[in-house]
């Protein structure tokens, strides 16, 4: 459904308040089925309770019962709209809708004394259809024929958007819900949407400190592995960078080239026995050339190649 425009029917229809003397806790304020008014136009009132459900939605405020539709006419003649009583409940019957009424003490001896004999509705209904919509308040009257002519000649239109029941559904609401109701709706799922971002965010920052932290702790692992292995004598320190690209990429397979290769570089790095009689050796290669340097050019290659300082072949 999209824009509904509906025209509000002021005294349309009069029932007489039934009664034995008293005031009647339940009155009949609308007939069902085909409503003929006085003056020819005719309305349906089809579905009682999406009526009253309509009827209900007033932010809590109850529906008035005037003195000969005032409520309507303030505005205009500027003359106090006094209550003659307020609908406490609605119900649906075969013959119509009924409404049981706590009236004000002035109109209940009004009515006992049939100073008032008749309830008159204002409603709302399609001007297409004649569909009633919802009953906007009721009025007691002693003129129906004279006030059903006159009064539905100063019918006011109306706009009422009906949500389309899509949207109904997709907010899960209830059939009868009106705008103020999606509103609260998308109100709500906005600042839940907000909550969920925020919490989201805390979320995001927590697990990229996480991952921070883990990637520290890995390349520290990676680190100690490579030196280790250095140490250890399964490669040179040159091939440092090689090795550090290798065990971040797989680190598995980084730790299992380590047991197959063995420690060919053991000699020339660590704390080995090796290592202490090549040492041994370049000393006394050293001494015998009085403590001068080697002019050996492919030894200095060698010792940059294999990361090591020049002097430690001399």
């Amino acid at each position: 459904m999209g824009r509904a425009h509906l025209t509000r029917h002021v005294a349309a229809g009069t029932v007489e308040i039934g009664g034995n003397g008293d005031a009647p806790d339940w009155i009949q304020v609308m007939p069902s089925g085909l409503i003929s008014a006085r003056d020819g136009r005719e309305f349906v009132a089809r579905d009682l309770q999406a009526i009253i459900r309509r009827t209900n939605i007033g932010d809590g405020v109850e529906t008035v019962i005037d003195y000969d539709h005032q409520t309507e006419f303030a505005e205009a003649n500027g003359q106090p709209a006094i209550a003659a009583g307020w609908v406490k409940e609605w119900a649906a019957r075969n013959d119509g809708i009924w409404a049981r009424v706590q009236w004000i003490e002035r109109a209940a001896k009004l009515i006992a004394s049939k100073e008032y004999r008749y309830i008159s509705p204002t409603f709302l209904a399609s001007p297409e259809t004649g569909e009633v919509f919802k009953i906007k308040s009721a009025g007691v009257t002693n003129t129906p024929a004279f006030a059903m002519t006159a009064l539905a000649k100063s019918a006011i239109k109306e706009t009422v958007m009906d949500l389309p029941t899509q949207i109904v559904e997709a907010l899960g609401l209830k059939p009868e819900a009106t705008i103020a109701h999606a509103l609260e709706a998308i109100t709500a799922l906005k600042k839940a949407a907000e909550i969920r971002d925020t919490h989201n965010a805390h979320v995001t920052q927590a697990m990229q400190q996480v991952a921070s932290e883990r990637k520290a702790i890995r390349e520290e692992r990676h680190k100690a592995a490579v030196d280790k292995a250095v140490e250890m004598g399964v490669f040179p320190p040159a091939m440092k960078d090689w090795a550090m690209t290798y065990i971040a990429q797989d680190e598995d397979g980084f730790n299992q080239y380590l047991r197959n290769f063995g420690t060919p570089y053991r000699h020339l790095f660590g704390d080995s026995p090796e290592k202490k009689e090549l040492h041994s050796h370049f000393a006394t290669l050293k001494a015998e050339r009085n403590g001068k340097p080697s002019d050996d050019v492919e030894r200095r290659k060698l010792a940059e190649q294999l990361g090591l300082n020049p002097s430690d072949l001399d």
